[in-house]
């Protein structure tokens, strides 16, 4: 008997959309329990979706789950299947349900029905009843690269004589719009703005400043991005001896999975700002360990932040980083 889906009927079609998961997609989609219900549940009440299920003796042995919708590239409305399973013991009965979807994608107006064809056999089954193959789907991890962080060491000749004139340089608080920032300092010569330049001609530096963070010291953001002050943000570590932990952790949003801020206006980038307080709102993706003589450069929207929220050390085995901003494009961004 073929009928209508109803709540009653959650659990059976949670397992079998499960069983789905795990037969078809042979590890390429994770086991989601509760994704799963929530698309179940979806799927059982309204006018563009639709949920049946193949009973016998009183027990679901199979189910399709449809959605109606407007096809992206034709505009012609489209019947797609979300999920179709069949209880392997019940194998060859699968076409009364397929026949009930052909039924309701022509009851709702529906142009075309998409079907998937996971194995040959349902491919066979398609040919013969007038499907015609569309496309095959592929399907590959997303892999987080730094593909606009450039990581360069040795920049410098002589990185201990440089250290030694930037700690000789007077430290103190700038109060800005964003915050009051500490341990502030200007650098002692040009000759990391010069070796930028020069490395990357299209780079046009525009601020630079030393800055030193002791265990401790307040600062105004965790994450945060800098693009208020440019195109790019170098990021020169200086530290003689540095924690292992210690460096530049980038991060993206738990909401929405972006790695850059596209906020255009002041507005924008005001409302977004106040996201930055939430931890709970950000994840790492990538961490550059800071070593002395280290340079990283990397787009001014990245969200990003000092791997040790805490800072560490005192005086001179504070954290000690030559910050540079600019304009201009980056490798990569």
């Amino acid at each position: 008997m073929i009928r209508q889906a109803t709540l009653a009927d959650v659990p059976r079609l949670v397992a079998m959309g499960r069983e789905q998961v795990a037969a078809v997609y042979d590890g390429t989609v994770p086991d989601d329990p509760e994704q799963v219900e929530a698309t179940v549940r979806s799927l059982l009440d309204g006018p563009h979706v639709a949920t049946f299920d193949s009973e016998r003796d009183g027990v679901v042995i199979g189910m399709i789950g449809l959605l109606r919708f407007v096809h992206p590239v034709t505009g012609l409305a489209t019947v797609g299947e979300i999920m179709w399973w069949m209880d392997p013991a019940a194998r060859g009965t699968g076409v009364q349900l397929l026949t009930r979807a052909e039924q309701w994608a022509a009851d709702v107006g529906a142009v075309t029905l998409q079907m998937q064809a996971p194995t040959p056999r349902v491919e066979q089954l398609y040919v013969h009843r007038g499907y015609r193959r569309a496309e095959v789907t592929y399907t590959r991890a997303v892999t987080l690269t730094p593909h606009a962080v450039t990581v360069v060491d040795d920049v410098l000749d002589d990185v201990a004589s440089y250290r030694t004139q930037c700690l000789a340089q007077p430290f103190g608080d700038v109060a800005t719009a964003a915050g009051v920032f500490r341990g502030i300092a200007p650098v002692p010569d040009a000759s990391l703005t010069a070796w930028l330049v020069g490395r990357w001609p299209q780079l046009l530096p525009t601020t630079t400043f030393l800055r030193r963070s002791p265990l401790d010291q307040s600062e105004p953001h965790l994450v945060h991005t800098d693009q208020d002050m440019g195109d790019w943000t170098a990021l020169y570590y200086l530290t003689a001896d540095p924690p292992a932990a210690d460096g530049t952790t980038f991060y993206r949003s738990r909401l929405t999975g972006a790695r850059r801020s596209v906020a255009e206006t002041a507005e924008d980038r005001g409302l977004e700002a106040v996201l930055w307080a939430d931890r709970e709102a950000w994840e790492p993706w990538h961490t550059v360990q800071a070593r002395p003589n280290r340079l990283v450069l990397f787009p001014a929207a990245y969200y990003h932040a000092r791997a040790i929220p805490a800072n560490y050390g005192t005086a001179e085995t504070a954290r000690l980083l030559q910050v540079t901003f600019g304009t201009g494009t980056v490798p990569g961004g």
